[in-house]
């Protein structure tokens, strides 16, 4: 989990890999491979931008979830929405004169599936059920606690559980 210098937040699954640059113009995030998750801070003057293969997401104020397979680019909205497409060499920037021809817009209950075998690849757009959202997100909610005290670990727990963790010996 990153807190990112406008607020943003963005979750890297186990293995992914991103590159972060701001300027006063644009927020540009490059996911190199893996699968993040994205909860975007409003900010109307400067685009938030994911790229990721040859596709780009422009959101403002949104959450999203983008995963790297071999042959496609998945993008989930969840909350608000925002535009997929494939990303031009010169402007990341996605235009909304585009829409239609290689970008489409998204909402939030929405995926879309981008194949990055084919060059122009119009993104596929189709709904998503709440449960399957749930389903991709899971890993969100899993925990690696490798290498963490117990004593954090147990912190943990109990700010997410009404019944608290207490640990009676302190040698452990």
């Amino acid at each position: 989990r990153h807190v990112l210098e406008d607020g943003s937040i963005v979750k890297l699954n186990k293995g992914a890999q991103a590159l972060i640059s701001f300027t006063e113009k644009s927020r540009y995030v490059i996911l190199e491979r893996g699968e993040a998750n994205f909860n975007i801070a409003k900010d109307n003057k400067r685009p938030f931008i994911v790229v990721a293969n040859r596709v780009a997401v422009q959101a403002v104020g949104t959450m999203f979830n983008v995963l790297i397979n071999e042959g496609s680019v998945d993008v989930m909205v969840t909350e608000g929405g925002g535009m997929v497409g494939e990303k031009s060499a010169k402007d990341p920037v996605l235009k909304a004169k585009a829409i239609g021809q290689t970008v489409q817009e998204l909402r939030a209950g929405q995926l879309s599936v981008i194949d990055v075998r084919q060059k122009n690849s119009l993104p596929v757009v189709e709904p998503i059920s709440k449960v399957e959202i749930d389903k991709q997100l899971t890993w969100l909610k899993l925990f690696d606690f490798t290498a963490t005290p117990l004593s954090e670990i147990v912190l943990e727990f109990n700010q997410r559980n009404e019944q608290k963790m207490v640990i009676d010996d302190p040698s452990i």
